[in-house]
């Protein structure tokens, strides 16, 4: 059974207000089965909408802010710039497929896409 969930949304409400009602609808299922939402505290948006239905279920999220500090480091350690003063060329659609289908999360991509559209 799932314990954790680690979830990233946007940071707006999205274009469609179907956007904001999977994200309370996926809050409310995750308090209903006493799934914790790992995210990075964020309050606003979609975000935002997920986070406060979590709560309104009384299972509080979990801010992993060590998380987020580690992955900080590692983008700083490998030279990659997020004032964007050296931003570099943008991935061709190739090349970020075959990163996704490489990845480990590709395994249960399909088994997410299924959950969070029924």
């Amino acid at each position: 059974m799932i314990q954790n969930l680690c979830v990233f949304c946007g940071s707006s409400p999205g274009r469609d207000e179907r956007y904001a009602g999977a994200a309370l609808q996926l809050g409310h299922l995750l308090a209903t089965e006493g799934i914790r939402l790992v995210y990075g505290g964020g309050r606003v948006g979609l975000m935002g909408v997920l986070a406060d239905a979590v709560l309104a279920g009384g299972a509080p999220p979990v801010r992993p802010r060590g998380v987020v500090a580690r992955s900080w480091s590692r983008v700083l350690g490998l030279g990659l710039d997020a004032s964007r003063t050296n931003a570099r060329e943008p991935l061709t659609f190739a090349e970020v497929e075959r990163r996704r289908r490489q990845s480990p999360l590709s395994l249960v991509i399909d088994e997410l896409r299924q959950v969070l559209v029924s």
